[in-house]
């Protein structure tokens, strides 16, 4: 079973996680990124779709040390 959310932490960057949505598209990833981007405590956010008939959306969020990049995703998607 795929869950529908995945998250990782970047083991390169600190403050910085990977979210794997499945069974998504630019829909909602350029709404989440913008609403990403608005946040003060957000320093990086982007997505990208791996292959166009694989509907996954990869997120990667930075923050600040205020909030983790998982905090920050529910909050964009709260509003």
């Amino acid at each position: 079973i795929k869950f529908k959310v995945e998250y990782e932490r970047d083991q390169k960057l600190t403050n910085c996680g990977i979210l794997v949505v499945n069974k998504e598209d630019h829909t909602l990833g350029n709404i989440t990124r913008a609403h990403l981007l608005m946040d003060k405590r957000v320093l990086f956010a982007g997505y990208r779709i791996i292959h166009p008939l694989q509907p996954l959306i990869k997120f990667k969020v930075r923050t600040t040390t205020e909030t983790t990049p998982l905090g920050a995703m529910q909050d964009a998607l709260k509003n």
